[in-house]
């Protein structure tokens, strides 16, 4: 009777108290995300492959590159650099999304993994599912797929049912004749706008709030101007190490309140100095736009740094 009632009691603990082990996945999360990346790929060895990509419950997707930076494969660095694009563009368009990965496998430090992979050429592409194992997972080594951004995002997107895309660089060759023809322009007096003083001011303050703003790098990245995140719009990239193009404009309108604001106390003021009331007005709107945009770029600062710059808000 005893010995019947104890395991009734140990089955009660076994499935009353013995719960999943949810923080394994949490534990791979976590290790997926702070992994160390090379060209936003995450270098992989044998270790984190096991933890990782063969290790379950697994709610992720993983492409895995089998190649080496080496010397001694020409057709790796190409497929390297194609499919560090399409991780690049992801990352961009889908911020801290946890749907898909991208790594990489140096076969040149990891023979053992790559026997277990059973890989005998490089490049070599490998796309886990959430359920796939070494046996069942995708594979092609195809040297226009894996050496083509556009090919190899189309291949994953196939095998992934995920909308994976390649990042396009953008060509701006026609603004160099069109500044030429402007020049020209200039110099023969045909426009008298672009011999205009506080034209050509604004423009190069134009110009150089545009590229302290961080727009150069954007168009260098190819970053979108917004981005769609568990179906909400997303206006800043949550981490400091990026930005999307809207962060571009909104810093180019707190660069603006700051120098229109200390512009106009400088030039437009002094004319007022007899009109106490006009003159007392007009300092107020200078220092309060200035000061306004002075304190939005510190919260914009606070939004990719998680802290102010300084103790305290005016807002």
């Amino acid at each position: 009777m005893h010995i019947v009632l104890f395991r009734i009691f140990m089955l009660c603990l076994t499935f009353g108290f013995v719960t999943p082990d949810t923080k394994s996945l949490d534990d791979r999360i976590f290790a997926l995300k702070t992994a160390p990346r090379d060209n936003d790929l995450i270098i992989v060895n044998m270790e984190f492959f096991e933890e990782c990509i063969l290790s379950s419950p697994r709610n992720y997707s993983f492409v895995l590159l089998v190649g080496t930076k080496g010397a001694s494969c020409d057709h790796c660095k190409p497929a390297i650099a194609a499919l560090s694009n399409v991780a690049r563009q992801w990352n961009r368009l889908h911020p801290n999304s946890l749907e898909i990965f991208f790594g990489f496998v140096d076969f040149m430090y990891n023979l053992e993994l790559v026997r277990l992979l059973q890989v005998k050429t490089a490049p070599f592409v490998l796309f886990f599912g959430r359920h796939a194992s070494i046996g069942d997972c995708d594979r092609t080594s195809h040297p226009q797929i894996v050496a083509t951004p556009a090919l190899i995002a189309a291949w994953i997107s196939k095998v992934s049912d995920i909308n994976i895309e390649a990042a396009v660089s953008r060509d701006f060759s026609i603004l160099l004749p069109i500044a030429c023809v402007l020049l020209f322009c200039a110099v023969l007096k045909k426009f008298a706008w672009l011999r205009n003083t506080k034209f050509i001011a604004s423009l190069c303050l134009t110009f150089i709030c545009s590229m302290c703003s961080g727009l150069m790098w954007v168009v260098i990245n190819s970053m979108p101007f917004v981005a769609l995140q568990d179906g909400k719009v997303v206006y800043f990239y949550p981490e400091n190490r990026a930005q999307f193009g809207c962060e571009c404009l909104l810093i180019v309108l707190f660069y603006a309140m700051i120098s229109g604001g200390l512009i106009f106390l400088t030039t437009k003021c002094s004319k007022f100095r007899k009109n106490t009331f006009m003159y007392s007005i007009r300092v107020l709107v200078g220092v309060g736009v200035a000061v306004l945009g002075f304190n939005q770029m510190a919260e914009y600062y606070t939004l990719k740094a998680g802290y102010l710059p300084f103790h305290f808000s005016f807002l």
